[in-house]
């Protein structure tokens, strides 16, 4: 409920940064609001739209309409002053703005799967705001610090500190509705051995090369961006004591990182959080997921291939991050 209650405020953030407000829609606003992005002009939406396609892996498709909208934007008013908002264009520059955006909208929202530069306009400005976030709280920090020095206090460390500031959700599934080509999975939907409160979970699939069970939660078009802080939480039902390994895989770096629950809760359902700052690169030294990085697949496996006594179950898979 923290979590749920957090991700709320800050979609209701989001809307504030931009400067949102109840007044009247402004000029040439339409596209956005038809995939209910909160843009209150439709300059500063532009803007937006190419930011939104400059690191996609198909640049040369949005060539033309990058450029259009750079000539838009380096329009002058009657004055010749640099226009600031859609309302100052003429009306003719106005019609054109909106032609623009009527083509430019939907083509940012159709991104491509496996694509790590690809946001919708609703997750780059998730990222922007969480950006934001994150600088007023390093800035808290430091004046935290400063006053507690000032005062002759002893700080707290900054994981202690960390802790009074709420998680937001950064990709949930439950299993409970159909699978997707944005959200799929691998593993076999049952009814007959769920957590409390939940009808569905998922039975991790056979046959792989590596595992004698695997769950695959996949994430794509629309990557889960990773925060500062950045935990897995799920729960799992095993009717072994063999280790369960968790890979998250970062396409941005095109790698997994891992960790392994080494000891777990036999013959019950059990919820974990786990640290993705603690998870190794598998096969690569030395690197960590970075804040912003696409996450699209979350997988959790057990036992050796061939085992068919060892059963895994997995539900209310979740990323959490804190900005």
């Amino acid at each position: 409920m923290k979590e749920l209650l957090f991700t709320v405020c800050f979609a209701a953030a989001m809307g504030a940064a931009l400067g949102c407000r109840a007044a009247a829609p402004g000029v040439a606003t339409e596209a956005f609001r038809a995939v209910n992005v909160p843009v209150h002009d439709g300059l500063e939406g532009l803007s937006l739209c190419i930011e939104a396609v400059q690191h996609r892996k198909h640049p040369q498709k949005y060539r033309a309409l990058v450029a259009e909208a750079k000539r838009l934007l380096a329009a002058k008013t009657a004055t010749g002053e640099p226009v600031k908002t859609a309302a100052d264009l003429p009306p003719a520059k106005q019609a054109e703005l909106r032609a623009l955006l009527t083509r430019f909208v939907p083509a940012v929202e159709n991104t491509e799967k496996w694509d790590p530069g690809a946001y919708t306009l609703a997750r780059l400005l998730e990222v922007r705001e969480a950006r934001r976030t994150a600088a007023e709280r390093n800035d808290l920090w430091e004046k935290y610090v400063a006053d507690c020095k000032a005062k002759n206090q002893q700080p707290k460390s900054r994981a202690e500190w960390d802790e009074q500031w709420p998680t937001r959700i950064l990709f949930s599934q439950d299993f409970e509705g159909p699978p997707t080509e944005a959200n799929d999975w691998e593993g076999t939907v049952v009814t007959d051995n769920v957590p409390q409160g939940s009808r569905r979970a998922l039975l991790g699939a056979t046959g792989n090369k590596w595992f004698a069970r695997r769950v695959r939660v996949g994430i794509y078009y629309n990557y889960a961006r990773t925060t500062t802080s950045n935990w897995v939480r799920f729960k799992y039902f095993t009717n072994k004591p063999d280790p369960i390994g968790v890979f998250v895989f970062d396409l941005t770096l095109r790698n997994n990182w891992e960790t392994r629950i080494e000891k777990p809760v036999v013959g019950q359902w059990t919820e974990v959080t786990l640290d993705i700052a603690t998870f190794r690169e598998k096969a690569s030294p030395g690197r960590k997921v970075r804040a912003g990085d696409a996450i699209d697949d979350v997988f959790v496996h057990a036992g050796r291939p061939g085992d068919k006594e060892l059963k895994l179950f997995v539900d209310d898979v979740k990323l959490l991050g804190r900005d």
